[in-house]
C-alpha cells in the first residue's frame, strides 16, 4: 500500500489505511499481494476500494459466468424432477425469471447458448436485489406438494453445501 502511495504520490493517513485494511482482511495475503502487483502495474491513479475488489473477487460477469457453469452442470447431473437448492441465490431468481427450474431443464439444446447469454444478463441485474427465491421447485415437489403427499428436501448444490445444511 505504501508503494502505491509512493507511486501516485499520495499520502496514507492511519485512517485510509485501516479502511484498506477491513476491505482486504477476508481476503489471503496472496491474493493481495497479486492484487497490489496488478494495480501496480495497470493504475493510472491511485486505486480505490472497488478497484481492489474487482481483481479480488471477479467482475460481475466473470461471476455470473462462473454461476452458469454450476446451473449448467446440475442440469446435466439432476434433471427437472428435483427441487435444488444453489448456494447462490441470485442463481434462483435468474432461473425464476427464465421460466423456472422445470422449463429450463426442458429446454431444447439448440436453444441453450441462448439461454446462458439470458442468464449472464439477468445476473447482473438480479445481483442488486437483496431478496431471492429460497430454492426451485422441481417436477416431484410441484406434482406431490398439492396433493398433500412427501417429496425430497432440495437437493443442495455449490461449494457452501456444510452452510447450507447449517441454516446459513
Amino acid at each position: 500500500m505504501v508503494l502505491l502511495g509512493e507511486i501516485h504520490n499520495r499520502e496514507l493517513s492511519d485512517l485510509l489505511l485501516d479502511a484498506y485494511w477491513k476491505i482486504l482482511e477476508p481476503f489471503s495475503d496472496d491474493a493481495c499481494k497479486k492484487s497490489f502487483d496488478q494495480l501496480i502495474a495497470i493504475s493510472k491513479f491511485f486505486p480505490k476500494p472497488p478497484d481492489f475488489l474487482e481483481i479480488l473477487r471477479g467482475t460481475i460477469q466473470d461471476t455470473a459466468v462462473l454461476a452458469w457453469e454450476k446451473v449448467d452442470s446440475t442440469v446435466k447431473s439432476h434433471g427437472p424432477y428435483v427441487s435444488v437448492k444453489f448456494d447462490d441465490d441470485v442463481i434462483h431468481s435468474c432461473i425464476e425469471l427464465m421460466g423456472g427450474w422445470v422449463n429450463l431443464c426442458n429446454e431444447d439444446i439448440k436453444n441453450w447458448h441462448w439461454k446462458q447469454k439470458e442468464f449472464v444478463q439477468l445476473y447482473a441485474t438480479l445481483s442488486k436485489k437483496n431478496t431471492h427465491p429460497e430454492y426451485l421447485p422441481g417436477i416431484v415437489e410441484k406434482e406431490n406438494g398439492p396433493r398433500g403427499l412427501k417429496f425430497p428436501s432440495p437437493v443442495l448444490i455449490g461449494d457452501k453445501k456444510l452452510e447450507l445444511m447449517k441454516g446459513g
